[in-house]
């Protein structure tokens, strides 16, 4: 079936949106200041990174449920906006990133799933 026109600019404004956030949220993670393990500091972007990729990994699992009932053609939009979000989950996941201990595998289980399902762009 053709996918209607509003579908698209819909899919369209929708995928804009998650490409805004992404672009958001790295620039927030590169601008955080650094901290030593066990500070304040830490642990506020312990909390902060838990949030976003409790979001995050809620956003994807939201929009691969969406997905599956779109033709393709307004599906591609979204699957190259949601690989959007690879660096930010890599980030995320990095040892090095405050995370709590609890979401790290979290982090890792996103990212490889974001691999899998083909949604990060090529080249």
């Amino acid at each position: 079936a053709p996918v209607r026109t509003l579908q698209l600019g819909v899919v369209q404004g929708l995928a804009q949106a998650i490409r805004m956030l992404a672009a958001k949220l790295e620039l927030m993670l590169a601008e955080r200041p650094a901290a030593e393990a066990g500070s304040r500091v830490w642990a506020a972007s312990e909390a902060a990174n838990g949030a976003t990729l409790t979001v995050l990994k809620a956003l994807r699992e939201d929009l691969v449920a969406e997905m599956s009932g779109m033709a393709e053609a307004a599906a591609a939009p979204l699957r190259v906006a949601v690989g959007g979000l690879a660096p930010v989950v890599t980030t995320l996941a990095n040892p090095a990133t405050p995370l709590p201990d609890a979401l790290r595998e979290a982090g890792a289980k996103v990212l490889k799933q974001l691999l899998r399902s083909g949604m990060i762009e090529e080249g």
